[in-house]
């Protein structure tokens, strides 16, 4: 089923190849892959850099939101899933964790986000344990983003305390702002659209 046809992104049922996890050996690492999570997420899908296959989420996804929202639809099947019942059926070999950056509103307090993202990789984990299961760290933002030097303080104080979190758990961070980050503390501008907060396609 062509990505385009599959499904609109959060709403319409798609077509997932549910694999065995035992291919990793001869398949190919981003084919055994899982995107989650919300804006920046969905950019790579829509972008067509993963398939509709290695993507759960929706548009907007909170950090809050990631545990109880149904937001994932299989074809041939009228139930609607949450992120890690989704992976649970998906099975893949790898997870990456991409949620916080529809969290920059001031409304979520560090430690607030950090419990629940420390909920997040305990349940995917549990739902499927099989997986590795990778935090990824909020892409900085562009410096003409709307309220880009307070949203650049939350990135900064959330993925602080995300990185230590998941040392502590014994998860993989990966540490985005690391790459994506200019010498101004802010995105490079071919990287992320300042006006959705999603990737680039220079950014995927």
């Amino acid at each position: 089923m062509p990505p385009t046809m599959a499904r609109k992104i959060g709403t319409a049922k798609l077509r997932r190849t549910m694999k065995s996890p035992r291919r990793s050996a001869q398949g190919n690492y981003i084919n055994d892959t899982v995107f989650v999570g919300g804006t920046q997420a969905v950019s790579m899908s829509k972008d067509s850099s993963i398939t509709l296959n290695q993507y759960a989420g929706k548009d907007g996804l909170k950090v809050s939101q990631v545990l109880r929202e149904t937001c994932v639809n299989f074809a041939d099947d009228s139930n609607s899933y949450t992120i890690p019942q989704a992976i649970a059926k998906m099975k893949p070999l790898h997870v990456y964790v991409m949620v916080g950056s529809d969290d920059l509103d001031g409304s979520v307090s560090v430690d607030e986000f950090v419990n629940d993202y420390k909920q997040i990789l305990q349940s995917i984990k549990s739902a499927y344990s099989a997986c590795d299961v990778v935090a990824c760290a909020i892409a900085p933002v562009s410096k003409d983003a709307a309220d880009a030097a307070q949203k650049q303080t939350y990135i900064d104080q959330y993925n602080q305390q995300l990185a230590v979190a998941c040392n502590d758990m014994g998860f993989k961070y990966l540490n985005l702002p690391e790459v994506m980050k200019n010498d101004k503390g802010y995105a490079v501008d071919s990287y992320v659209d300042a006006s959705t907060g999603g990737f680039s396609g220079s950014g995927v």
